[in-house]
C-alpha cells in the first residue's frame, strides 16, 4: 500500500501542497502564542470586600476563627474584568485546617458554559492554592470568593490571576489532529480515484469509523460520569501533574495528597 501511495505523487499536486501550507501556517500561529509575556493581575486587600472576616493587622489579612461560630463567605474579590482565555487563580492564605475552607470563582451574568472552573479546597500545610479558569468570552464582573467552613482559623492575604498559554497549546493540538484526519481523507480519495477501492472495504471502513466515534463520545463532553473511584483517579492524575511540575520523574509521591 505504501508503494501504491507513493506512486500517486501527492506532493506534485497543487491542492495537496496548498493544504499542507495552510496546516503549517495554523501550527505556526499556535506556536507563536506560546511565546511572549503572559498578563499577571495582582489584587491586594484593598480590592477585597469582607463579609464574615475582619482585618487583623498582625495576621496581615482578613481573618476568621471558629470562636465566632460562623460559616460562609469570608471575603470576596468583586468586579474583576478579564478577556477571554485560560487563567490560573492563586489565592494567598493561612489556615490550620484541611478541606474546611475553599476558594471559587463565579459570575452571575456569564452566559451558559462561558465560564468553566472548579473550586479548590484550602490546606493547612500550604500558604497558597491555585486552580485553572476557562473564559470562553470576556467577562467584566467576575468574583473570587473565599468560603470559611466554620472551624479553625483562616486568613486571606491576597489574590493573583495569571494568564496561561493553554489556548495556544489547545489550538496546536486541534490543528495537528485535524490535519491528520484531513490528510488521511485526502490520501484515501486520491487512492480510491486511482485504484478503485472495493465497496465492501469502504463499508467496513465507514462502520469502523462510526464505532470509533461512538466509543469516543464520553471523551467529547465537558463532564464525566460519576463513579465510586472518580475522585481517587482525578486526584491521582492531579498528583502526577503536580509531581512533574515539582521536578519529580518518575513521580514517587503525589504532592496533592501529601
Amino acid at each position: 500500500m505504501i508503494s501504491a501511495i507513493q506512486k500517486l505523487n501527492l506532493f506534485r499536486k497543487t491542492s495537496f501542497r496548498m493544504l499542507l501550507l495552510l496546516e503549517l501556517c495554523l501550527i505556526l500561529a499556535g506556536i507563536a502564542g506560546l511565546f511572549g509575556k503572559s498578563a499577571v493581575y495582582e489584587f491586594d486587600l484593598d480590592a477585597a470586600t469582607p463579609v464574615l472576616g475582619s482585618y487583623i493587622e498582625d495576621a496581615g489579612g482578613y481573618s476568621a476563627v471558629s470562636a465566632e461560630g460562623q460559616s460562609g463567605i469570608l471575603v470576596s474579590f468583586d468586579g474583576i474584568s478579564l478577556p477571554g482565555g485560560v487563567y490560573r487563580i492563586t489565592l494567598l492564605y493561612d489556615t490550620d485546617t484541611n478541606m474546611e475552607n475553599l476558594c471559587r470563582i463565579s459570575d452571575g451574568s456569564a452566559a451558559y458554559k462561558t465560564l468553566l472552573a472548579n473550586y479548590d479546597f484550602l490546606y493547612g500545610g500550604l500558604h497558597e492554592t491555585d486552580f485553572n479558569v476557562w473564559l470562553l468570552t470576556a467577562q467584566d464582573s467576575l468574583s473570587v470568593e473565599v468560603t470559611y467552613g466554620g472551624s479553625g482559623s483562616l486568613v486571606v492575604t491576597g489574590l493573583r490571576i495569571s494568564e496561561t498559554n493553554a489556548l495556544s497549546r489547545m489550538m496546536i493540538f486541534y490543528v495537528v489532529i485535524g490535519a491528520l484526519i484531513v490528510n488521511a481523507l485526502y490520501v484515501f480519495c486520491q487512492y480510491d480515484r486511482q485504484y478503485q477501492v472495493a465497496v465492501k472495504i469502504k463499508n467496513i471502513m465507514f462502520c469502523l469509523g462510526l464505532i470509533t466515534l461512538a466509543a469516543s463520545f464520553p471523551l467529547m463532553t465537558d463532564r464525566m460520569i460519576s463513579s465510586g473511584d472518580l475522585i481517587y483517579h482525578l486526584l491521582r492524575i492531579e498528583g502526577i501533574k503536580d509531581g512533574l511540575l515539582s521536578g519529580q520523574f518518575p513521580v514517587r509521591i503525589a504532592p496533592e495528597w501529601q
